[in-house]
């Protein structure tokens, strides 16, 4: 972490995020990420705690689930580094098309 003061910051600003659902949530944390121009497909696709709880119903594999929350810290991770839309945009794909595998 190359600025930890960053990452209290953007805790502190994603807060509010975690009391909305579905599509309004997805939309808040992809509007603070900088993410404002992108589609909304799935609404809460991307939570780590679905594939987890999938894995522990035998519903998938532990090298799918660990793959799929890596990408979320990696993510999270360029979000924190204040790294471009660009760097970060295919790193979202990814993890889109992973979670599509895994039916989340």
């Amino acid at each position: 972490m190359t600025n930890p003061s960053n990452c209290r910051s953007l805790y502190a600003k994603v807060a509010s995020c975690y009391d909305l659902n579905g599509q309004q949530k997805d939309q808040c944390f992809k509007r603070i990420a900088g993410f404002t121009k992108a589609k909304v497909t799935d609404e809460a696709s991307a939570n780590n705690k679905e594939a987890l709880n999938k894995y522990e119903k035998g519903e998938t594999t532990a090298e799918q689930t660990s793959e799929s929350i890596s990408l979320i810290v990696q993510i999270k991770q360029k979000i924190l580094q204040n790294q471009t839309k660009s760097h970060i945009k295919p790193f979202m794909q990814e993890l889109k098309a992973k979670l599509r595998e895994l039916n989340l």
